[in-house]
């Protein structure tokens, strides 16, 4: 969670979490291991995770952003 926590104050541009976002993120932290290696890009998974997913994998591997379809 202190990893989804960054990735919004980095971002800056989430103003509010809806109740499904809300939901889903503590799915998300109960389901996906905290490295993503379980993380399914084909899940049904809010827009605003998987740019998180794709926040934290750039800064892991020091790439540019990986684009989730």
């Amino acid at each position: 969670m202190a990893d989804i926590l960054q990735f919004i104050n980095e971002k800056g541009t989430y103003k509010g979490a809806n109740k499904d976002l809300w939901t889903m993120t503590l799915e998300f932290c109960r389901a996906v291991r905290s490295d993503l290696s379980n993380y399914d890009p084909e899940g049904a998974w809010p827009t605003t995770l998987d740019d998180f997913v794709a926040w934290k994998s750039s800064k892991s591997s020091g790439d540019a952003p990986v684009q989730i379809d």
